[in-house]
């Protein structure tokens, strides 16, 4: 293995993959690099936000829906609502409180951020619900080829999200492919 340092300088992958900047140095094996040490950001497929950084998303009532009810939730109520992306992978962080829910709705959706569609079918736990002012354990899920991730009640994901003025939270991590 051979290193090469050329001090700071930029790199451009001809693969596609990465555009890199303020390359410090590579170490070479063969034809292949085994590492690379960047002291900037790394920016990947068109995209403005560097590798692996979080965007935070405005509040938009438009990102929450609820099929067969209502779920209103007011700017104030998005605490947190982010999401990273290292290739086609995105990692998505969401806090809502104090939401209102009508209607009985058996799932909530929160919109899928920056325009995404999910690849594939994920399901997993939610950190934390509260239904009504009842706290569980939640199920976040997403649907291949749907622009959002649906959330329930409760891990048995069978159980309508109670009428609730006020009181209806969901917060959790989510893991998703991208298309």
């Amino acid at each position: 293995m051979r290193r090469l340092t050329a001090g700071l300088f930029a790199v451009a992958l001809l693969a596609g993959a990465a555009v890199l900047a303020d390359a410090q140095s590579i170490q070479r094996a063969g034809s292949y690099f085994e590492v690379l040490t960047v002291t900037g950001p790394i920016y990947e497929r068109g995209r403005t936000t560097p590798l692996g950084e979080w965007t935070s998303v405005a509040f938009n009532a438009a990102n929450y829906t609820a099929p067969g009810g209502s779920w209103t939730v007011a700017s104030g109520d998005q605490s947190v609502l982010a999401y990273s992306m290292v290739g086609k992978t995105m990692t998505l962080v969401f806090t809502i409180n104090t939401s209102t829910v009508a209607g009985g709705p058996v799932q909530l959706n929160l919109a899928i951020p920056g325009g995404f569609v999910s690849a594939r079918t994920t399901l997993g736990p939610c950190t934390r619900t509260v239904d009504n002012g009842a706290a569980a354990i939640g199920l976040c899920e997403t649907i291949a080829a749907s622009s959002n991730v649906r959330l329930y009640t409760n891990v048995t994901a069978g159980t309508a999200w109670a009428a609730a003025t006020d009181t209806t939270s969901v917060s959790g991590r989510v893991t998703l492919e991208v298309q």
